[in-house]
């Protein structure tokens, strides 16, 4: 069975697996949250031995019954977590996706690295809205009102890999006239104060790295 049909025709019966809304009076299921961990966990076993691309075969009586394999390898695929290339099954689970239920798996995976390494998501160490940096799990309040430490933060935090030079802030700053190197000072200002406050509420003095021409998120705190 190509996935593709998994995808198509299985979706509204797999969505509801996936947002634990499948009835059943016969037997308790796992969560997908679980079902979906203990998927990943024999897949990455598996990978160990073959490698990121392998054949999975297990037969349904193999498996705890509140698990659903099969179910859980075709949600995975449609979640994007993992690639189910091939997935061969006995019955026709189309005319009948309870058939899902009680299936010999024969399956063709293949897992990426991240998913094989069990790596997570980095967290970004900051976040900046309404004024107010979060940082160092502190909330730090630059200013309730659009002042300038404020604004250079909002420009800058749209590419905070960048370094910006002060012409370009110029440019985001909403300014009608033309670029004034004599009053860059603002944006230079603007950086300093955001360091004081953020140094006052935490241990960190160099949140931003500046000079006179520009300025930039420090590179640690990214």
């Amino acid at each position: 069975m190509s996935t593709n049909q998994s995808s198509s025709k299985l979706t509204p019966y797999i969505d509801r697996f996936i947002n634990n809304t499948l009835a059943s009076d016969t037997e308790n299921y796992y969560l997908f949250e679980r079902q979906k961990e203990k998927t990943l966990s024999i897949l990455r076993k598996e990978s160990k031995k073959f490698g990121g691309s392998f054949i999975l075969k297990y037969p349904r009586a193999d498996f705890d019954k509140s698990y659903l394999p099969i179910h859980s390898l075709i949600a995975l695929n449609y979640l994007k977590v993992i690639d189910l290339q091939e997935i061969s099954i006995d019955k026709d689970i189309f005319s009948d996706p309870l058939h899902l239920f009680d299936q010999t798996i024969e399956a063709k995976i293949v897992l990426s690295d991240e998913v094989i390494s069990n790596k997570q998501p980095l967290k970004p160490k900051f976040s900046f809205a309404d004024g107010v940096l979060h940082f160092k799990n502190k909330d730090i309040l630059i200013s309730k009102s659009y002042t300038n430490p404020r604004k250079l933060l909002d420009i800058i935090l749209n590419e905070p890999n960048k370094t910006w030079d002060y012409s370009e802030i110029w440019e985001e700053w909403d300014e009608l006239e033309n670029y004034n190197p004599l009053k860059r000072n603002r944006f230079y200002n603007a950086a300093y104060d955001v360091n004081q406050k953020v140094g006052i509420a935490t241990d960190v003095n160099d949140f931003l790295e500046y000079t006179t021409n520009e300025v930039k998120i420090n590179k640690k705190y990214l």
